[in-house]
């Protein structure tokens, strides 16, 4: 428990399914919810990441991953500046008040992911790998707003919309790397291909809803007809081959160089506009460093060159709906 009243419970639980090791299991879990300084407003989450890991032998290792995650908010309602920031003839406004709609306000926000991580050796010169990750994603529900413009010290305009989000998504990257070692110099290449599949559509409606005092309250007003204020659609392919190499001379002189060229098509279309956008695009780019080990060590890796960021950093999503945002 915390402040205010937070409370979680997580479980991690896992290990081996059998005495040769072959096949492990891991299964982490969480569950919190919160409370706010505003009445009727908290946060619950609900998460489960499983797990799986295939072995057959020490050369070979396949991975199965997903994740679900259930986000639901009940978000806050600024409060007006008569009552707060400034005097006010109705009065002072407490600073827990809640100027929406109990159970009007609910954000819904839900989560899955599923991929691989796939690894196998060819003796001690070459790796393959390859990495799949599915992912989809939801905000629904309306956002209210209070508006300044029209309220009085005892009356407070509101107004608010619906949002719809779906995203989905598809990653993908394989990579072959090598390494042979000639007298002092031992090197290291590596090729790859990567592909992203991104599409989205949001949707909005507007309306109104009656004003309330900010000292009186009373609960229970309806939204009124909704307006269609946003309807738009993105979609984006790249596809990108990269290469890079690594020498690594009397085991503390490295070398670094590598090149990545992607062709990438994105279109976004406002459908209540009937408009389209298209923007192909098309890029190549190269990078080179040099380093010494000095007497502390240190082991640079052979990074992935420039690039999105590794399909299996689970982010936090960040979707904007229009004036709103979660």
């Amino acid at each position: 428990m915390g402040t205010p009243s937070l409370f979680r419970v997580t479980a991690d639980g896992g290990g081996a399914l059998e005495r040769d090791g072959h096949f492990s299991l891991r299964v982490p879990a969480l569950f919190s919810r919160r409370d706010d300084a505003q009445r009727f407003v908290s946060a619950q989450r609900f998460f489960v990441g499983p797990s799986a890991t295939w072995s057959p032998t020490p050369s070979t290792t396949l991975t199965l991953l997903a994740v679900y995650q259930d986000d639901r908010y009940d978000r806050t309602t600024p409060l007006p500046v008569a009552g707060t920031l400034q005097p006010s003839s109705a009065g002072p406004v407490p600073r827990d008040t809640f100027l929406g709609e109990p159970r009007l306000t609910r954000l819904l926000s839900p989560q899955w992911q599923i991929g691989y991580l796939f690894e196998h050796r060819f003796g001690d010169v070459l790796r393959f790998c390859s990495k799949l990750r599915l992912v989809r994603y939801g905000v629904r529900g309306p956002i209210l707003s209070v508006n300044q413009d029209g309220s009085t010290d005892d009356s407070v305009v509101r107004s608010g919309f619906d949002c719809d989000v779906d995203t989905h998504s598809l990653s993908l990257d394989n990579q072959l790397e090598g390494a042979v070692t000639t007298g002092p110099l031992q090197h290291t290449v590596l090729l790859g291909v990567d592909h992203l599949r991104y599409r989205s559509t949001s949707v909005g409606a507007s309306f109104d809803l009656a004003p309330i005092s900010p000292v009186q309250f009373i609960y229970g007003a309806k939204p009124g007809p909704r307006t269609p204020l946003f309807s738009s659609q993105a979609e984006l392919d790249e596809t990108g081959l990269y290469a890079r190499y690594r020498g690594k001379l009397w085991g503390w002189l490295i070398g670094l160089v590598g090149v990545r060229s992607a062709h990438v098509d994105n279109v976004s279309v406002d459908r209540l506009r009937d408009a389209r956008t298209d923007q192909p695009d098309a890029k190549t780019t190269f990078d080179a460093a040099a380093m010494a080990l000095g007497p502390l060590g240190g082991r640079p890796d052979l990074p992935s060159p420039p690039r999105r960021s590794s399909i299996w950093e689970w982010p936090t999503h960040s979707i904007a709906c229009a004036s709103g945002s979660t």
